[in-house]
């Protein structure tokens, strides 16, 4: 097998139009913004984590306390509690 010279110089010449089109991606959620702004916003998102945290628990733990009549007279049943709590402290599912 014999490698011609001029085929060569197009696999160069196709593999430099390859590289010529294809694009990276290197714009981020933080582009542009200090360490400093990283660090509160981090800061920030787990406080809001930590509060929906503590308020599930919180409903969840009512839930829990109230006998299965009490919950039946409020519409609910014993197995939805943790349900309740979820929607009550992070939202609609």
């Amino acid at each position: 097998l014999s490698t011609d010279h001029n085929s060569g110089k197009h696999r160069a010449k196709r593999n430099n139009n390859l590289s010529s089109q294809m694009t990276v991606l290197t714009k981020t959620f933080f582009a542009g913004t200090s360490i400093t702004a990283r660090f509160t916003a981090l800061r920030e998102q787990y406080r809001e984590a930590a509060a929906k945290r503590k308020k599930y628990h919180r409903i969840l733990t009512e839930l829990e306390n109230l006998s299965a009549r009490d919950l039946a007279d409020l519409g609910m049943s014993p197995s939805s509690t943790q349900e309740i709590a979820y929607r009550a402290a992070y939202g609609e599912l």
